[in-house]
C-alpha cells in the first residue's frame, strides 16, 4: 500500500517474503543498512529469535 507517494509500506503475509515485490537486481541495488532496517522493522523477538510480525485482516 502506497501512502502520500514518498513512501512504500510493506506488510509480511503468512508464506510469503517480505521483499519479495523487489526484484533480486533491485534488491541488490538497494543500500545494505537500510535493507537490514527494513528487515528488521518487520520483525520481533520472540524466545530470544526474530520471528515474522504477523499481520491479521
Amino acid at each position: 500500500m502506497h501512502t502520500d507517494g514518498s513512501s512504500l509500506m510493506l506488510a509480511t503475509r503468512p508464506d510469503r517474503d517480505l521483499m519479495g515485490a523487489f526484484s533480486d537486481d533491485a534488491i541488490a541495488g538497494m543500500d545494505p543498512k537500510h535493507l537490514e532496517t527494513v528487515k528488521r522493522m518487520a520483525h520481533h523477538p520472540q524466545h530470544g529469535a526474530a520471528a515474522p510480525m504477523i499481520w491479521l485482516p
